[in-house]
């Protein structure tokens, strides 16, 4: 299927001269038929974050013969930063117990220091059921588990590998 480029750029031409509309009626519609992402957007002033996605139609719509400036200007993105970390308190405050924090937050210290949750008896078997779902039997993979600390945090990876044979 080809991308009919003239259709575009004259449909984009009318929705350019609405943009303000365009772009509401946009967020109106996402947020209707996809609630689960409006918290993304919790934090973020619409307006700007309008103008940005807008002038990102109007830069791909006006270099669709220009597929080198697109190119370009990818590369030059840098992918975001998103840090997520786990803390027993992060944990602790939403659990629904009616104990105090400090109780909540030991219960779950104690339960994660349970002997059975352990790699072996954990991650080994998960690991296994979801290879052998997903890999016929005679197939060669290879399989590297990695754990290192890193700073203050536990970091644990798993990569796979297959052979192109």
């Amino acid at each position: 299927m080809s991308l009919n480029i003239e259709l575009l750029e004259s449909s984009f031409l009318q929705i350019k001269a609405q943009e303000t509309e365009f772009m509401a009626h946009f967020y109106k519609t996402l947020f209707a038929d996809y609630p689960e992402v409006k918290p993304l957007f919790a934090n973020t002033h619409m307006g700007k974050q309008a103008k940005q996605l807008f002038k990102s139609l109007v830069l791909v719509v006006e270099n669709l013969r220009n597929p080198d400036v697109l190119s370009n200007v990818l590369k030059g993105l840098k992918p975001p930063k998103f840090v997520k970390e786990v803390s027993l308190e992060k944990i602790a405050n939403p659990l629904p117990v009616p104990i105090l924090f400090e109780s909540r937050r030991k219960k779950i210290q104690r339960f994660l220091s349970l002997p059975i949750l352990n790699i072996q008896k954990i991650w080994f078997p998960l690991i296994k059921n979801w290879l052998t779902q997903n890999f016929p039997e005679n197939q060669r993979i290879y399989l590297v588990i990695d754990r290192t600390k890193w700073q203050r945090k536990n970091l644990m990876m798993i990569s796979l590998g297959t052979s192109r044979e």
